[in-house]
């Protein structure tokens, strides 16, 4: 399966030779040329383009050593109407305390507009900033420019001070608008050894390692100490180049945009002394799963879990002897229906195994490692698997990086085979994982041996659609009884939509078309081994071209549109889950009329997919059967011009109307 393009590079104090001049742009001077384009060649459709957008971070002195001082510079034209929607600025920064804490300093910004020759430039109020809390740890401050239309260049400037030293600020080269250049210069210095990671980069445009003229102490070095004249260490300028950026279209079916965007991402590696020698900051997987295994908000949880559910065993569950599998379907039933998720996602926990089990409720790590504490203490093989969600994009399985990491799930081994499980979703069978956790690979938190599992859905999803139509010639409607059954992710996914609610189901009815819903039956919703039932009732206004009738006889509940809409695609088509969509119609023709020349039948049958379509008509009832199978849930990016053309053809043929003429006689 193909993979982002992914590279791992250690900042070492080395020179190598410039390979581009950098990129100086001076705020608030704007020239004639950048005024005078209105469009660019290379991106003839953009909306609106970044003229410039540089980054530089820098190591400053202060009173507790270093910070860490990042300031960007960012430039934008708009070229149409429609960019102005690009106006809108986001500047996140992470608080860990009020001691503790990023900021955002010198923070100037404008709009530019040329009136009658002149500039004229409205600079952004300190007053129309504001600061938002996205969560425990991270803000995020906010402003729009202002008097932005068609022509305006924009621009702003920002430092933003950090005392954590753990994560230099990451880089993105690319945005959801083209950039004409990015730079970002990164000034190391000998004391932190960083490694940087760059998705979706085949090459930079110019990559240069200079050592500078500014030297430093080592923090809390005077220029003079016990040991004689302090050692004075050189920085080092990293500077990174990429030009003409196409924008990053948010395509259908991606994990996270984070995985494919053009960036990097920068992690503190080792931290170097002239005293005590290099303190290894990240090591190796091993290493990583062990320190796990120590820690209070992971290890020393799950082993305080099995000694917390050994009581629970003795006293509320009665296991089968024979079966371990069927012990492994009542604990984590067990576990689902008395603990619920606070939909919090986590890969450490907040409080402790006999807290959690008093207040019945936590975030994924506390269920997930209370059930894995569960399954150990009643002598089932369960062990710990570290994952990244897809919002939060895949693990790059080169380097141990834990913010990778942000969820956990458990991987059960019976009698030679193994799965993984889950109990923070009761719409999930006892053997599944929920499709925002299925994604590329794992890692099982074992003391000797971790390992990689792989995060799949092995069993084949399906949703089936049968309609029983009957023609009202008088008001021109279609009636229909409407059955829908589905299996697996098919089935968790319409439950998730719709709940167990008739009236949920009513309304995704009538974003289909149909009125007059009635009858409106749900089955199994609380029962993912079985097939999820709904029966409903409805009306369909019929469209009539003199006295003949059309129909749509899928009702749109087909695919109705190709999502795949890039001429070319540089990521795989990961769709999840393998599935299989059937549509049966059964419409009987209405006294007065015939069908019209019927649409011709339609197949694929290849490695990609397979689809048929098929019509018959047997005394007064039209059939049509149709049905689509995607063979795989990942496809690579060598298989996207012909499945885009499959589901070009798909949305053709299922999408078709059937005809019924009136009789002459």
């Amino acid at each position: 399966m193909n993979k982002p393009l992914m590279t791992i590079i250690i900042l070492m104090i080395t020179i190598s030779p410039v390979l581009g001049q950098g990129f100086l742009p001076v705020f608030n001077a704007i020239s004639a040329e950048e005024w005078e384009t209105t469009a660019y060649d290379q991106f003839p459709d953009a909306e609106a383009v970044v003229l410039f957008d540089v980054g530089k971070t820098k190591f400053v002195e202060s009173d507790l050593g270093y910070d860490i001082r990042f300031t960007r510079h960012k430039r934008i034209k708009i070229l149409k109407s429609s960019g102005v929607d690009y106006s809108e600025v986001s500047i996140p920064f992470y608080f860990k305390d009020i001691n503790n804490t990023e900021y955002i300093e010198n923070l100037k910004a404008y709009t530019y507009n040329l009136v009658d020759g002149d500039v004229r430039g409205n600079r952004v109020s300190i007053t129309a900033v504001f600061e938002e809390q996205l969560n425990k740890n991270w803000r995020v401050k906010k402003f729009a420019f202002p008097d932005v239309q068609e022509g305006s260049i924009v621009e702003f400037k920002y430092d933003l001070v950090s005392p954590f030293k753990f994560n230099l600020p990451d880089w993105e080269f690319q945005g959801d608008i083209p950039t004409l250049y990015s730079e970002y210069e990164v000034r190391t210095i000998p004391f932190y050894e960083y490694v940087y990671i760059t998705s979706g980069i085949q090459e930079f445009d110019s990559v240069s390692n200079v050592k500078s003229d500014k030297s430093y102490n080592y923090p809390g070095m005077s220029a003079t100490n016990t040991f004689g004249k302090s050692p004075r260490y050189n920085e080092i300028i990293n500077t990174f180049v990429m030009k003409d950026v196409p924008a990053f279209e948010d395509v259908s079916f991606i994990t996270s945009r984070n995985d494919y965007l053009k960036r990097m991402d920068f992690q503190l590696a080792k931290v170097h002394s002239p005293y005590s020698g290099t303190q290894e900051i990240m090591t190796t997987w091993p290493k990583m799963a062990k320190s796990f295994l120590e820690i209070d908000e992971f290890g020393k949880y799950l082993k305080s879990s099995e000694s917390q559910a050994k009581k629970i065993l003795k006293s509320e569950l009665l296991l089968n002897a024979n079966s371990q599998l069927q012990n492994v379907k009542a604990i984590t039933g067990y576990v689902k229906s008395n603990f619920a998720w606070n939909n919090k996602t986590s890969k450490y926990t907040t409080k402790t195994a006999k807290k959690f089990t008093e207040q019945k409720t936590g975030n994924m790590a506390e269920i997930n490692l209370f059930l894995c504490g569960m399954l150990n203490a009643a002598g089932i093989s369960a062990t710990p698997v570290l994952l990244s969600t897809r919002k939060h994009g895949k693990v790059h399985r080169k380097y141990p990086f834990t913010q990778f990491f942000n969820a956990v799930v458990v991987l059960v081994k019976i009698d030679g085979k193994s799965f993984l499980t889950d109990a923070t979703d009761p719409l999930i069978a006892f053997d599944r994982i929920p499709p925002h956790c299925i994604n590329d690979y794992g890692l099982t938190v074992e003391k000797d041996n971790p390992g990689w599992v792989k995060l799949v859905n092995s069993n084949h999803s399906e949703s089936g659609t049968t309609f029983m139509v009957s023609i009202d010639t008088v008001d021109m409607a279609a009636n229909a009884t409407i059955s829908y059954a589905s299996t697996e992710m098919e089935a968790y996914v319409l439950k998730r939509k719709i709940g167990d609610d008739p009236e949920n189901f009513s309304e995704f009815l009538e974003s289909k078309g149909f009125s007059a819903i009635e009858g409106v039956r749900l089955r199994n919703f609380e029962r993912p081994e079985k097939p999820f039932l709904i029966i409903a009732k409805g009306s369909v206004e019929l469209e009539t071209i003199g006295d003949r009738i059309l129909i749509s006889p899928f009702f749109n509940f087909n695919m109705s549109r190709n999502l795949l809409k890039q001429d070319t695609r540089e990521y795989p088509i990961d769709l999840i889950y393998d599935k299989t969509k059937k549509f049966t119609s059964r419409i009987t023709i209405p006294q007065g009329y015939q069908m019209a020349k019927l649409p011709d039948e339609f197949m694929i049958d290849d490695e990609l997919m397979t689809s048929k379509l098929s019509y018959s008509v047997n005394g007064n009832v039209l059939t049509i059967m149709g049905h689509y199978t995607f063979k795989k849930a990942i496809y690579e990016k060598e298989a996207y011009l012909p499945l885009k053309k499959h589901f070009e053809d798909i949305v053709n043929h299922f999408g078709q109307q059937v005809m019924m003429v009136k009789n002459n006689d």
